[in-house]
């Protein structure tokens, strides 16, 4: 009885050794919004913004990780009408890890006939991205797979250079 339960003992701690030798690929989910909020897109939102405007004070409460104290500052009633806001309150979500909140923005930000075309076809990439790195379903990756391939736009290239750093188009 002793060697059966023995010989269970070696099996699992070969599986489990073997398991640690190949884990899962995972993409740590702050480290994306991390790498979103440094990426020169968004970097380049926080140059040469008023110190008195509201987007730079959302702007700066991301940046310190204040993700509630970002969302507090966004009006619902503005958001829609300024762009920046649309990305700030999908970060903010994010970093909070309300990512299907978060997905609801940027779906609305993507279809809002509002927006201009470089939101829909460059802001809108670095919130793809990061849902795609975040392990999202297997059609949602096709999706973007084949408009990362197929479109172009001023930031494409640095999103697809992003997404090839850390996915695998």
């Amino acid at each position: 009885m002793k060697s059966i339960h023995l010989f269970s003992l070696l099996i699992f701690a070969g599986l489990l050794s073997i398991t640690a030798c190949n884990p899962k690929p995972t993409f740590d989910r702050d480290q994306l919004v991390e790498t979103y909020m440094h990426h020169p897109f968004m970097e380049g939102m926080s140059t040469g913004i008023e110190k008195k405007n509201l987007v730079a004070d959302i702007f700066k409460e991301v940046l310190k990780k204040n993700y509630q104290g970002a969302l507090d500052l966004i009006n619902p009633l503005e958001y829609e009408k300024n762009n920046r806001l649309y990305n700030m309150k999908a970060i903010s979500l994010m970093g909070l890890h309300q990512f299907d909140e978060a997905e609801e923005i940027f779906l609305g930000m993507k279809n809002n006939p509002s927006s201009p075309a470089i939101l829909q076809y460059d802001a809108s990439w670095h919130l793809m991205l990061l849902y795609l790195l975040s392990s999202k379903d297997e059609l949602y990756n096709k999706e973007i797979k084949s408009l990362l391939k197929d479109s172009s736009g001023l930031y494409y290239q640095d999103a697809k250079a992003l997404y090839e750093k850390t996915g695998d188009l």
